[in-house]
């Protein structure tokens, strides 16, 4: 499976939506049909004679019924013939021609499934790159969730007074560019790195990164600049002090230790950091 899509140069840069613009009317971009075609050809058997329903119309059906909050079949039953026109619908004798809400579940749960998902969102983080190469600042922040009704088992978290999971999100600027869900009580350091690796995999352009004091740590400071090579702007913990193990000549002590590893005091100070980084010295990186 391809790491990455090609889109057209002529796609350009996406436009405001004015205030009062319908979700379907606002659906029209060829990033999302260069994303449906990325998806029919990964998920969807060559060659076959069966008819199915357009993947960008299931694809636009399915963010309607994320933005709408609907069920599947509310979804379907609520569409208005401007949706439908929007949507790029075919019109037949009766009317549009519009899948059930069976087509769009079984769309979503078992022709993508989980990993399909991953995958949209993906393709989606490699669009917003495309169109949005002026913004070179992360931000890392968390969210609560409330949890379904139906969560037995969710934590109830005492701050928020509510059972809730959380979603760590990495903003490119103002855009939503990767998220890791976790539980409600989880703290946030603990899934930094496997939402850096996903902010990775996109190879985005990034001179910082903003974290609140919850990611105060050594760890964090030097997880966010060896992944995602910028300088990560933390914010301080009440009472923290200075890591005394981070200064030039602790640095050079540990490079001048792990001599045998290929340690070299003479090489340029960031690939001394890197080399310690890869060499379990996070400390001093931190």
């Amino acid at each position: 499976m391809d790491s990455s899509i090609e889109f057209s140069e002529k796609a350009g840069r996406i436009k405001e939506i004015e205030q009062g613009t319908s979700i379907s009317e606002s659906l029209s971009s060829s990033y999302l049909h260069t994303i449906a075609q990325k998806l029919e050809h990964e998920y969807y058997p060559t060659g076959s004679t069966r008819f199915r329903y357009p993947v960008h119309l299931l694809l636009k059906l399915l963010i309607i019924k994320c933005f709408r909050k609907q069920s599947y079949a509310r979804t379907i039953h609520l569409l208005t013939e401007e949706d439908c026109f929007h949507l790029g619908a075919q019109l037949g004798e009766d009317g549009y021609i519009l899948p059930n809400s069976a087509t769009l579940h079984y769309f979503v749960k078992y022709r993508l499934g989980v990993d399909g998902m991953k995958r949209l969102m993906h393709l989606v983080g490699e669009a917003i790159l495309l169109w949005a190469q002026d913004e070179m600042v992360g931000i890392i922040d968390s969210t609560p969730i409330e949890a379904s009704r139906y969560d037995k088992y969710a934590p109830f978290h005492p701050h928020y007074s509510v059972k809730m999971d959380k979603a760590h999100i990495f903003h490119l600027g103002p855009y939503p560019l990767a998220m890791v869900y976790s539980y409600g009580t989880d703290a946030d350091p603990s899934h930094l790195l496997p939402l850096l690796k996903r902010v990775k995999a996109l190879n985005p352009q990034l001179t910082n990164v903003l974290l609140d004091a919850g990611y105060d740590s050594f760890e964090a400071h030097a997880q966010v600049w060896y992944h995602l090579n910028a300088r990560p702007c933390i914010d301080i913990r009440e009472g923290a002090v200075l890591q005394n193990e981070g200064n030039v000549d602790r640095i050079r002590h540990w490079v001048n230790k792990l001599w045998r590893a290929g340690g070299d005091i003479h090489a340029p100070l960031a690939q001394q950091l890197r080399f310690l980084f890869q060499n379990g010295r996070v400390e001093q990186v931190g």
